[in-house]
């Protein structure tokens, strides 16, 4: 069976991990010293490596069975007040109501000694108050989270963590990471078109290894920029510096933008798909409330080329109304 190479090459250490280093040295301090964290809160956009980091550490920290010692809450599954409430048993192993207003005594033993709230951001308010009181009550659990943005969760909330914020790996990171990979697999791709390839998918490791993969087991070769641009069929980069003049309101710098992948064969059908997922993916990323107007106008623009109108006028059109609707929003 073919196995992925994101899984593959999932890194299984903090060492192993592309960028963040600042970090990455603090979490390696808690690791190596086996000394307990205060409770962290990973934050920064999809593709910065959260969960992953999130992992590193655990498995270093705790040892090769932190799964045992770990319960993880995925935030955006697990996110009622209900799920919240049995972590009380799961902790404990008592009920909820049946521990002491003041919590657990120091020193008592308890059944996970790490819970890990992945995506603690997707909580509903009734779970953030009582993920506080479950925090209140067990000092001896690290309670360890990620959130692609900090501003849906509740100020007395954050106020239990120590924020550490992340970033994308820098284009240099991915390259030295991607690199090991194509090495171990025997593929050969000289530097600038290895950059264009991170770059056009927009220093998404996920992406890039994922498409390295498929040049693999498909026995391209990739000799030059072109050939990287016929195979790859969009430019995540372009279309994010596109979104990036629309909300800046700069109507004309937007215009000449949207003309630049109409000029390399793209579609409108494609960019607008495109700008739709961005904007989809990390919508914490943007001012929350030009996302529903914005969404909106996408939706109706892809509609609108599936009906014959050319590509230059709906792409133009696209970007007066949307910079309007920016403007007034």
């Amino acid at each position: 069976m073919l196995e992925l190479w994101i899984k593959k090459y999932e890194p299984k250490s903090l060492s192993d991990i592309a960028g963040n280093k600042d970090v990455i040295e603090i979490l390696k301090k808690f690791a190596e010293k086996k000394i307990r964290p205060p409770n962290l809160l990973l934050y920064g956009p999809p593709g910065s490596g959260k969960t992953t980091i999130v992992k590193c550490f655990l498995r270093e920290y705790l040892g090769e069975n932190w799964l045992e010692k770990t319960r993880i809450i995925l935030g955006s599954f697990e996110r009622s007040i209900g799920n919240i409430r049995s972590l009380f048993e799961e902790i404990s192993g008592a009920q909820y109501g049946e521990i002491s207003p003041i919590g657990v005594e120091e020193g008592q033993k308890l059944k996970k000694e790490v819970l890990f709230i992945d995506t603690i951001d997707m909580l509903t308010n009734e779970a953030q108050k009582a993920l506080r009181h479950v925090m209140d009550l067990f000092p001896n659990v690290t309670f360890i989270a990620t959130a692609d943005s900090i501003t849906s969760i509740s100020p007395p909330l954050l106020s239990r963590f120590l924020l550490l914020r992340l970033s994308r790996p820098s284009t240099d990171s991915i390259i030295a990471f991607v690199s090991k990979i194509m090495m171990s697999e025997g593929i050969s791709i000289n530097h600038e078109v290895l950059k264009y390839i991170v770059e056009a998918l927009d220093n998404d490791i996920r992406r890039i290894t994922s498409f390295l993969q498929f040049i693999h087991a498909s026995g391209r070769t990739l000799g030059s920029i072109d050939e990287a641009k016929e195979l790859l069929g969009y430019n995540l980069k372009e279309v994010r510096e596109l979104l990036e003049l629309i909300l800046s309101n700069n109507v004309g710098g937007a215009i000449k933008k949207s003309k630049e992948p109409l000029n390399n064969g793209y579609a409108a059908y494609d960019i607008l798909s495109l700008l739709f997922e961005i904007i989809q993916r990390e919508t914490k990323e943007f001012i929350p409330e030009y996302v529903p107007p914005l969404s909106k106008l996408i939706s109706k623009y892809i509609q609108m080329s599936t009906q014959g109108v050319p590509d230059n006028i709906l792409m133009y059109s696209f970007v007066i109304e949307s910079t309007e609707a920016i403007r007034h929003g």
